[in-house]
């Protein structure tokens, strides 16, 4: 069932991203047949049915779990991201609120957390992604926290892959400054400390990544040529 849903998915997907997109043909007649794809918006029909589905399937990773092998929880995480990026905004919306409420609520337990961070990540390449990203940053100080002191290794893995999906996007949210401060508390967690290696590989990526955004933007290489005159200062 995922699949097929997928597959009507990459057709909608295809739609949305070529709107623009003409083919002409010709007919029996010898006239030109010009056809313009239009989005047939499948998904804005059934939506309410699919974020049952996915917020029901939606679950932490399994032990010993591929990133790469294929569930349900997956897939349902895969079906998120084409509906993000072809459901009407003003439906997408009152689900992220529905996210929002979900994650002030101190009652909530880690299962209900680590949907809430794999279901962000699904969302950050939505077209409503200012949106989204806005939730991100309103509770970015509970992602980093969840990583770097949280116990609960499955946690760590679930805020991890959010904080790795969003990197690209962090200069819209974050100051150089702060993200400073973001690499240097989670260095600690480069170290294989949980069960899970990916925390520690994700760990990797997200730092790489802010470095290669940030690094050679913010370095005048040639004033700090001109500080290091003594041999003190190279030291």
């Amino acid at each position: 069932g995922l699949e097929i849903i997928c597959t009507i998915g990459d057709e909608e997907l295809e739609r949305e991203s070529s709107p623009h997109k003409i083919t002409i043909k010709t007919s029996s007649t010898g006239a030109a047949v010009v056809n313009k794809p239009k989005s047939r918006k499948y998904f804005n029909q059934m939506w309410k049915d699919l974020t049952g589905i996915i917020q029901q399937y939606v679950a932490l990773p399994k032990d010993g779990e591929d990133d790469n092998e294929w569930t349900l929880s997956k897939g349902c995480l895969v079906i998120l991201g084409i509906m993000v990026r072809v459901v009407d905004n003003d439906n997408m919306k009152m689900f992220f609120n529905e996210l929002d409420t979900q994650l002030k609520n101190p009652n909530n337990d880690i299962v209900i957390k680590c949907k809430c961070w794999l279901l962000l990540a699904s969302c950050v390449n939505s077209h409503p992604s200012k949106e989204v990203l806005l939730i991100i940053n309103q509770h970015l100080h509970s992602v980093i926290f969840d990583i770097t002191s949280n116990k609960n290794y499955k946690l760590q893995k679930c805020a991890s892959f959010l904080l790795v999906k969003i990197t690209k996007h962090l200069n819209r949210i974050i100051s150089a400054e702060k993200l400073e401060i973001i690499i240097k508390g989670l260095l600690p967690c480069v170290k294989i400390q949980s069960p899970d290696i990916s925390v520690a590989v994700n760990t990797c990526i997200i730092i790489k990544n802010i470095i290669k955004m940030y690094g050679d933007k913010n370095t005048n290489r040639s004033s700090n040529n001109r500080k290091c005159n003594s041999p003190r200062q190279n030291s």
